[in-house]
């Protein structure tokens, strides 16, 4: 509730439909209405439509595609920031970009969100690997260094597609059954 109290647009929402409200109260009913009084509203009327359509606009641009920042791997994990679209052991993919193309390189299984929800902790699974039954330690490590060394290039979404799900459930299955 605090969070809403204190967001910038709900204050300013509020003050704009104070000041109206205070003027109605102040002028009686059967009395003209003076022009700076006219003015002082229709001046706030229109910073109103103004912010709305900035919300709106910021908005629009929300609804691509999102990403999530790498901040450092090491140790098989990522440390990433955090996103609105993960939460706990949801499933994140990692894409290289090659000019105009992304090539799917691996996943990743969020493992924990800190408490001051600033960063996501990451185990990853290296490549497109369909055929392989078990991933290795070292293709780990090189995934891991490969990562670190082509932050630039690789973008985490927080999106699997369907043909993938099966793969992961199996590479999942495999780490449960190993423990």
């Amino acid at each position: 509730m605090r969070k809403f109290i204190m967001d910038k647009y709900n204050l300013i929402a509020f003050a704009i439909g104070l000041i109206p409200t205070i003027l109605l109260y102040l002028f009686p009913p059967d009395a003209a209405v003076p022009f700076w009084a006219f003015s002082i509203v229709l001046f706030f009327l229109l910073i109103a439509i103004w912010m709305c359509a900035k919300l709106w606009l910021e908005s629009k641009n929300d609804k691509a595609v999102p990403t999530i920042s790498i901040i450092e791997c090491s140790h098989n994990v990522c440390i990433c920031k955090t996103h609105d679209f993960i939460t706990y052991n949801s499933i994140v993919t990692f894409y290289k970009k090659d000019g105009n193309f992304e090539k799917l390189i691996g996943f990743g299984l969020v493992e924990t969100i800190n408490s001051g929800g600033k960063s996501a902790q990451i185990r990853i699974v290296p490549g497109d690997m369909r055929s392989k039954n078990q991933v290795s330690a070292s293709e780990i490590s090189d995934f891991v260094s490969y990562i670190n060394d082509n932050k630039n290039n690789i973008i985490v979404r927080p999106t699997i597609t369907s043909d993938i799900v099966p793969y992961i459930y199996k590479i999942l299955n495999q780490e449960v059954s190993n423990e």
